[in-house]
Parts: C-alpha cells; sequence; structure tokens
C-alpha cells in the first residue's frame, strides 16, 4: 500500500516504511528476533555495504531511524526533496535482498544485550510493565520486551533472522508513506520502478489473541530492583463501539494529560502522594487498555493513591463534567493533534499507524472534529459502559 501526502511549505520530504509486524511475531522462547531484524536492516543489502545507508543519508544532509512496536515495524529517513529516489531505492534494495552477514549478527547480539542489561540498571520498573501485561494475556508471546531478553536473544540464530524477513518483511505486508515536498507523477515512476518487481511473499498474521474479563485482578509481588512502590491499574476493554475509541481517548485527557488533569493535579500537585504519574489508551489488537502507572512516595500511601484513581474514575459515573473542564481537555487534545501534523516525519507516522489500526485517513479536519463534538453525556455514558471492576486489573510492586 502506499501513501502520497503533499506539503510543499519546505524543500523536504520524509519517507516511511512499516511492516505489519514487530515483537508479537518473536518465535517463541527467541524473544527479540524482530529486534534483531529491525537493526540487520542497516547491515547491508545486494547492493548497499554494511553501514553505507547511514552514509548515504548523511551525505544527503537526512535524518534517519525505525521504530519498533508489538505490532509493527517502522523505518524512516528525512531528506532534502531531491534526494527522494536515493531513498526509494535504499528501501527497495533491502526490503529485497537484505545481506545476513554472520559477523555482522554476531555484533549485533553483543550490542543489544548491552543495551538490555543497561535497561535493567536505568530503568528499573521497566520490567513492571511486563509483568502487568503478563496478568492480561499470560502469555510471553505477548507480555515480553519488544527488545526482548538475555535469554531469547542468546537462543537466535541467524536462521532466525532470515525466517523473520522472508516472513513479514514483503511488499504485501508494508506500507509505503511519502510526505513532504514531491511531485506525484515522478513519485509515482519511482515507486514502480523501485517496488513493483519485488516479489510479494506468504505472510503469516499474528495478532493478539481476544481476552473476555470476567473477574477484577488484583495481584502483589516484590522486586529487588525497584527503589520504591509502584502501582499498575487498568481497564481491559476487549469490545467496542468503534466511535466510543474518540470519547476514551478525550478521557484519557481529562484524567492525566496536564498539570490540570483530574488524577494529575489530584495526586502530583494536591496531595503529593506520587513520585511519578502517567499512563494513557493502548491499542492491543482490536482491544484497548485503558492504563494508569504510579510511583507512590512510600509503601504506606500506596491505598490511599489507589482508592482516590478508582474514586475519581467513578465519580464521572454519577456527575456530569463541567463543560469548562470538558472544553479544558479538548484544547489541550486539539493543540497536541496539530503538533502531530507540524512535520513530515509525525505527519507520515501518524497516517501509518492509522493504515494498520485499520482507521480511515481521509480527513485530518474530519477526525478533529469527533472529538470536539463530545458532550458529558458521552462521557458519563462510555465511563459506564467500559470501566468496570470486572474488566480492571490491579498490579502491586512492593521493593523487597
Amino acid at each position: 500500500m502506499v501513501v502520497l501526502s503533499e506539503d510543499h511549505s519546505l524543500p523536504i520530504v520524509t519517507v516511511l516504511v512499516a511492516y505489519k509486524a514487530g515483537s508479537i511475531n518473536d518465535p517463541p522462547g527467541k524473544w527479540g528476533a524482530m529486534y534483531l531484524l529491525q537493526n540487520m536492516m542497516f547491515q547491508g543489502s545486494e547492493n548497499v555495504d554494511s553501514m553505507e545507508h547511514f552514509l548515504y543519508i548523511n551525505q544527503a544532509g537526512g535524518e534517519f531511524n525505525a521504530l519498533i512496536f508489538e505490532d509493527r515495524t517502522f523505518f524512516y529517513q528525512t531528506i532534502p526533496s531531491n534526494y527522494l529516489p536515493l531513498v526509494l531505492w535504499l528501501e527497495s534494495d533491502r526490503m529485497l535482498s537484505l545481506r545476513f552477514s554472520s559477523y555482522g549478527f554476531d555484533e549485533l547480539k553483543v550490542r543489544i544485550l548491552e543495551n538490555i542489561k543497561y535497561r535493567i540498571e536505568n530503568q528499573p520498573y521497566l520490567d513492571t510493565y511486563f509483568k502487568f501485561d503478563q496478568l492480561i494475556f499470560n502469555n510471553m508471546l505477548y507480555s515480553h520486551p519488544v527488545i526482548g531478553t538475555e535469554e531469547g536473544i542468546k537462543r537466535i540464530t541467524i536462521e532466525d533472522i532470515k525466517n523473520c524477513y522472508y516472513t513479514y518483511y514483503a511488499p504485501n505486508n508494508a506500507i509505503l508513506v511519502i510526505v513532504g515536498d514531491f511531485d506525484k507523477e515522478k513519485t509515482i515512476y519511482w515507486i514502480k520502478r523501485y517496488f513493483e518487481s519485488i516479489p510479494k511473499r506468504k505472510v503469516e498474521a499474528k495478532s493478539f489473541p481476544p481476552v473476555i474479563p470476567k473477574n477484577e485482578i488484583v495481584k502483589i509481588y516484590k522486586s529487588a530492583f525497584i527503589p520504591l512502590p509502584v502501582i499498575h491499574l487498568g481497564y481491559l476493554i476487549s469490545q467496542y463501539i468503534p466511535s466510543d475509541y474518540y470519547i476514551l481517548k478525550l478521557i484519557e485527557y481529562l484524567f492525566l494529560r496536564g498539570n490540570s488533569s483530574r488524577l494529575i493535579n489530584k495526586l502530583k500537585e494536591k496531595e503529593r502522594l506520587v513520585f511519578q504519574l502517567q499512563g494513557g489508551l493502548e491499542k492491543k489488537g482490536n482491544m484497548l487498555l485503558f492504563k494508569v502507572f504510579v510511583v507512590n512516595n512510600n509503601v504506606a500511601t500506596m491505598d490511599k493513591c489507589l482508592n482516590i484513581i478508582i474514586s475519581e474514575i467513578d465519580k464521572l459515573k454519577r456527575s456530569y463534567i463541567s463543560e469548562k473542564e470538558l472544553q479544558r481537555a479538548k484544547n489541550k487534545l486539539k493543540a497536541d493533534y496539530y503538533n502531530k501534523l507540524s512535520s513530515t516525519l509525525e505527519r507520515a507516522i501518524l497516517l501509518a499507524n492509522k493504515i494498520i489500526n485499520g482507521e480511515s485517513i481521509d480527513s485530518f479536519d474530519k477526525e478533529l472534529e469527533n472529538y470536539m463534538k463530545i458532550s458529558s453525556i458521552d462521557i458519563m455514558r462510555v465511563i459506564n459502559r467500559y470501566f468496570l471492576s470486572k474488566n480492571r486489573i490491579i498490579l502491586k510492586v512492593l521493593p523487597k
């Protein structure tokens, strides 16, 4: 699939190739294979030497990177417009003919293992996120770190990476997004020239298994790595009306976006119970998960903090939100939405995500209208429909 979005305000263009595969496509027990593959994509292809991709983009004065998530992987470059044919050729060459070098592969494994060790030492709360996801999915395939685990990385062979590449990195499993200053006719010519001859492959689709919550889950465990206690709270929304997504997203802003949002204002600004507070709405295949993550100041105040979070959510089940508070959340969402459209890269990422999520890309203004017309009645209806105790998951993690 190809998406072209013209913007002639600056002589730059972003090329993004999105593959509809991520960490959930790791072979069982070999956690981190897709992340390794993402890094192998810079190790050279039939007509491009190892790391030469970096050199081409740097010499053009461009920027590049890659991102991997649970169900998608992005490769992107932002370059002066006249280098668009070069980038399309680079992307097509590694889509068609990635080079697999044992030397480069072994080097990558060492580097990723060092990165995992660094994260464990410097991000002590990261492991608690995966413990929380395991409560929901009860399956490492859907709840392991995107970059893998030490044991998983060590098990991966170069044959595993080849299998992942030939299974998922195919034109019929990819989206090419081009945003910026380009000539449409010439660009279509280059796309056909470089990509049309790449053969399609049989793609093994994989997605999050449906989870139907029946009872509230509450677990406590201890960790020797964390300095302060944490709370993970989530509401799993396994089945939802598509139009309710906009209301759920605005609820995220009401509770968690900006110092005036309900939870940040109450727990951080007024009560001063938490050291860190974040969260939001996450898409897990066809499901949604509303998450709140809290680093508490101490163990003694954990229950008070948890009760406040649940109480603030339940308040909206009984009382309509004021128009002033609702408008404040809408203004914040609107500002963030326009920021996502402010650069060619952000717009390319937004477009790719929408396509993978099965959302319309026809009109950004129309989508914004869906948020702006939400009423206090809509908020109450959706809170009462989806934020129930039976689909609530709570994980408390205490320092040892």
